[in-house]
């Protein structure tokens, strides 16, 4: 058995008898209350720290608060649209990636979403079936560091621009953590596509040193 499979296992089963427990108690997304929230949270990171090969725990350090505090108010629908996304920037080593991706994982235990595919922007160029991307709910982490321009049988093709050109004209939903702040991503992206990233996601910045 692999060294951290019983932490795995254990984790996933702890975290799948409470998310139960919720759907039973809370059929609203309305009613989960802020300490539920964070508990599944954090219940999350720890599965996907351990699947990582991590032993150390996720916790929410004072940084990440506030950055929390939005996202609970986007899954319970107080303050965003659902149908919005959100880019979490913020220095290398904070926590963005796992932030992230323990709350998709939490929205598809409570079952805001059905699911959610995951892609990181520095290698999306060498991904062979890249249009299953373009549907669905979608995370992306490094985002601002993909490969801009690539050649295909001598065309240029820009994938990263186009997939996000592609996801913006069908209002698919966007998750993404970066470690560039707003201006710069627009620098990297040109005028088109920061004026389609102000529609396709809210921006949070996270502060704080790396844990690395």
């Amino acid at each position: 058995m692999n060294t951290y499979q019983k932490a795995i296992d254990d984790i996933k089963n702890s975290l799948q008898e409470q998310t139960n427990q919720l759907v039973v108690e809370r059929r609203s997304k309305k009613n989960l209350s802020k300490k539920d929230f964070a508990e599944i949270l954090i219940l999350c990171g720890n599965y996907i720290l351990r699947k990582n090969g991590e032993m150390i725990n996720f916790e929410i350090k004072e940084n990440m608060k506030p950055v929390i505090n939005e996202l609970y108010l986007y899954t319970i629908g107080e303050k965003y649209s659902i149908n919005s996304g959100f880019c979490v920037c913020g220095a290398p080593g904070v926590g963005k990636t796992v932030l992230m991706a323990s709350f998709a994982m939490l929205l598809r235990k409570i079952g805001a979403i059905s699911g959610y595919k995951q892609i990181s922007a520095r290698t999306f160029h060498k991904i062979s079936d890249k249009d299953k991307y373009e549907k669905g709910v979608l995370f992306i982490e490094e985002f601002g560091k993909n490969v801009e321009i690539v050649k295909n049988y001598g065309t240029e093709e820009k994938p990263m621009i186009d997939l996000l050109m592609s996801r913006y004209e069908t209002k698919e939903i966007t998750f993404v953590d970066s470690n560039f702040n707003p201006q710069k991503l627009n620098e990297i992206y040109g005028n088109l596509l920061a004026d389609r990233f102000n529609q396709m996601f809210t921006f949070i910045e996270v502060n704080g040193k790396s844990l690395r």
